[in-house]
């Protein structure tokens, strides 16, 4: 009787693999004629997957690859494999936070991510040190003294935050180590804010914020040679990967698509209007 029971449980309970990393889960689900491969987005920050699998046996609906959006926290069945004979697969992906359906408002101005005081551009777009790949071509760096308060440079809802790093250094291999706050905006771009101060969040996850609110304090950790503060808009692009996206700054000097290094800044509305190359 017991041997039967366990047949029949054996027979009836799917075999699941399990594969996770720091955001994206992956659970190959198989049954008797099919295996189902469900994708779960444990964060709170919508994300792009890319799917590529190597199979024969089988029957890949839809055809792969597959790039699919996720929504925050969302646990979907992205691909169904049919099985056809004797079979194997070997199955792969790749993602990035941010949604590839995004289309950034380019309308929006973007207020400096301070409250007062002039801070000078030590990296611009394009910057041979950090800002010369995709993911980074569009971020401007701010010269800032630790513990200056920074502020969303736009309104929405905080999608991450990391705050327990205490490690920086001038050297890639701290460049996992970084603390951020990142904002998801009305039109699905992203807001990043990194090299923040150890447990200096004034906002958590979920939370809905307004322009000009403060964020975080500025710090100097992850991969940084200086205090400062690394300010991108991102989305991901059609491949899963993670891409910056132009943008332009409402400032006391006017309108600026494109900060120039070198040049100090001040918010809109400070009484310091000056521009140049001394503060």
């Amino acid at each position: 009787m017991l041997r039967r029971l366990l047949g029949l449980l054996l027979l009836l309970c799917p075999v699941v693999t399990l594969a996770c990393d720091q955001a994206l889960c992956l659970d190959l689900d198989e049954r008797t004629h099919q295996m189902t491969l469900v994708a779960q987005n444990r964060s709170a920050a919508p994300m792009t997957v890319k799917i590529q699998a190597v199979f024969s046996g089988l029957k890949a609906a839809p055809e792969l690859p597959l790039v699919a959006e996720l929504a925050p926290r969302e646990s979907r069945a992205l691909v169904v494999f049919t099985k056809l004979t004797s079979w194997k697969l070997r199955y792969w992906s790749q993602w990035s936070r941010g949604s590839a359906s995004a289309r950034q408002d380019t309308q929006i101005l973007y207020r400096l991510p301070w409250q007062k005081g002039r801070f000078k551009v030590i990296q611009g777009w394009g910057g041979r040190f950090s800002h010369d790949e995709p993911h980074s071509f569009y971020a401007v760096d701010f010269a800032m003294p630790q513990g200056t308060p920074v502020v969303a440079a736009r309104a929405g809802r905080v999608a991450m935050v990391r705050m327990d790093s205490t490690q920086g250094c001038g050297d890639k291999r701290c460049i996992e180590e970084a603390n951020y706050v990142v904002i998801e905006h009305d039109d699905g771009t992203l807001g990043e804010y990194f090299h923040l101060m150890p447990h200096s969040a004034r906002v958590k996850v979920d939370d809905q914020v307004q322009v000009g609110q403060v964020l975080a304090l500025s710090g100097n950790t992850g991969f940084s040679t200086e205090p400062h503060l690394h300010f991108v808009v991102k989305t991901a692009n059609k491949d899963a990967r993670p891409q910056s996206l132009p943008f332009k700054f409402e400032t006391a000097q006017g309108p600026v698509f494109g900060p120039v290094p070198g040049h100090w800044y001040s918010a809109a509305g400070d009484d310091n209007q000056a521009l140049g190359q001394q503060p």
